[in-house]
């Protein structure tokens, strides 16, 4: 069947004559032994036992005689099939899990959009071969023979029913797993523990997305398909090669990918001359005790020294990201709310884009009066007890190292608070470093983590096992390690000296940054000497 592309990703076909195999392959697809004569279903070969037209059945069924029962059907059918796009992952043929979550989703967006009959309705998956290997065709069909046009509705409407099945799997429950609100029916219950909404939300959004035809006088301004739209505005500011501008409400320390932050992104622009001015219209404040509101503005104050221009402005802008505007591949974004957050979340409301030339330059115009008040370093000073430390992955460290000066004087107690000490490693190996670093005067020291089933992978057997080994190596000090459920989400260490003075120190990761074989995971430190509690 040839299949006609309908926006980026999907191809559709819809077949009035459509036929429909059913097929019966009996217990465990072991087939049913039949005797050919009056044609009944044995339990096994061997002569047949039943009563045909009045006289006892003379047939035999032989060993190798096994049969599959089917019959063929004939319906409306309507194929979806998506084509493989560079900023939207279509999942392998062989994942049952998110097929069967699509098909569904499709299925309830159907009869909730169109006003069928659940079971007028129905879907299969059917893989196909192309070019390169196989490919998953999701087919629906009417449930009624000889068709009713369901399914043709449902091809002159997929925009609208595509639309209801995202409003189907915004639901209460989990993401990964489903109920009778969003996915699951009595029809499919032999499949619930398959269907998981969590798996098809991004891919519905790009597909959603790919369909809708936006209508805008702005030449080429089309609707962004991607099923990581965060990672996809990462990658269009990371490709600029002349200049950059970009209008937020704030910018966050949350990453939109796993390997670099915004921060991490603008950096890069500025080490290859790339210009970057940065609208906010929150002004960064560094907050005593804040590690995310503290690295930020530690941040920013090294990228103003690399030539980042940033600015304050309540002022609204039409279009939220200008790159390259002067050459001749420029892109404008405009975020579908009102403003844009550079947090892990930017993708949040989607996003549209124009790469069309004159219209580009159109909007750069109206950015010619667009301004704001001008930040410098001095204005983002952190206070002067308070420093701010990067670490990389490459380096190799120790606690000692890293932390020793804050403990050249003497240490009468610590208190630790991370939610992650589960094992020989984290609380033997690094919460003991901390205890080693203090010395023969330290005399008590209260720790708080989650118990170790409420930590991914982690037993409270070897959790019991590491706080029992750590009372041991330190019999002299006074450990109190409470697990609790109700542990801060910051990782700090509070440091008690003999004469009173109290010290911090907020890491990013936990205190397990520094790995087993002494390197250093990529995090952020903030040390604040002295500290008021």
């Amino acid at each position: 069947m040839d299949l006609e592309p309908v926006g980026e990703l999907l191809e559709v076909g819809y077949d009035r004559q459509g036929k429909l195999l059913y097929v019966n392959e009996g217990y465990l697809g072991s087939g049913f032994n039949i005797c050919m004569k009056c044609g009944k279903a044995l339990k096994k070969p061997g002569k047949c036992d039943a009563i045909y037209r009045g006289e006892k059945c003379q047939g035999i069924v032989p060993r190798d005689a096994v049969y599959t029962l089917g019959f063929m059907e004939k319906t409306d059918t309507l194929h979806l099939r998506f084509r493989q796009v560079p900023t939207i992952q279509t999942p392998p043929p062989e994942d049952q899990e998110f097929w069967l979550s699509l098909k569904y989703a499709l299925l309830h967006g159907a009869s909730h959009a169109l006003q069928i009959e659940r079971n007028d309705i129905d879907g299969v998956l059917f893989p196909r071969g192309a070019d390169t290997g196989w490919r998953q065709t999701v087919v629906l069909y009417d449930n009624v023979p000889g068709g009713a046009g369901h399914v043709k509705r449902i091809q002159e409407e997929i925009r609208i029913v595509v639309g209801a099945a995202l409003d189907i799997i915004d639901c209460d429950c989990a993401e990964d797993t489903s109920c009778y609100r969003c996915l699951r029916d009595y029809s499919n219950q032999w499949e619930h523990h398959l269907l998981v909404r969590g798996r098809v939300i991004s891919f519905l959004r790009a597909l959603y997305a790919s369909l809708n035809e936006t209508d805008s006088t702005v030449p080429g301004r089309y609707d962004v398909a991607a099923t990581d739209l965060g990672r996809w505005l990462a990658e269009q500011i990371e490709d600029a090669q002349q200049a950059v501008v970009i209008v937020a409400e704030r910018l966050a320390q949350e990453p939109p990918n796993p390997h670099y932050s915004w921060p991490d992104i603008l950096h890069a622009l500025l080490l290859r001359n790339v210009s970057v001015r940065l609208y906010l219209a929150e002004r960064p404040d560094p907050k005593r005790g804040d590690l995310s509101s503290l690295v930020i503005a530690e941040q920013l104050r090294a990228l103003l020294t690399r030539g980042l221009v940033l600015e304050v402005t309540k002022r609204p802008a039409p279009w939220q990201v200008l790159i390259d505007a002067h050459t001749e591949l420029p892109r404008a974004i405009q975020v579908k709310q009102e403003s844009l957050v550079l947090d892990k979340m930017a993708d949040a409301t989607g996003f549209f884009s124009t790469t069309h030339r004159q219209a580009v330059r159109e909007i750069r115009d109206s950015f010619a009066d667009f301004s704001g008040r001008r930040l410098d370093r001095e204005m983002l000073r952190l206070p002067p007890e308070i420093v701010v430390m990067s670490t990389h992955d490459p380096l190799q460290a120790s606690e000692a190292e890293l932390f020793g000066d804050l403990f050249a004087e003497p240490v009468v107690s610590l208190q630790v608070n991370d939610r992650y000490l589960k094992d020989e490693e984290t609380i033997v190996n690094r919460l003991g470093a901390y205890l080693r670093l203090a010395g023969n005067t330290l005399q008590k020291v209260t720790v708080r983590s989650y118990p170790a089933d409420h930590i991914p992978g982690a037993s409270l057997e070897s959790q019991s096992r590491a706080i029992q080994s750590l009372k041991r190596l330190f019999p002299d000090i006074e450990i109190d390690f409470k697990r609790t459920k109700l542990t801060e989400h910051d990782r700090f260490i509070i440091i008690e000296r003999g004469s009173g003075s109290l010290a911090r120190i907020l890491i990013g990761k936990g205190l397990d940054f520094i790995k087993p074989d002494g390197s250093v995971s990529k995090t952020f430190i903030v040390i604040e000497d002295p500290y008021e509690n």
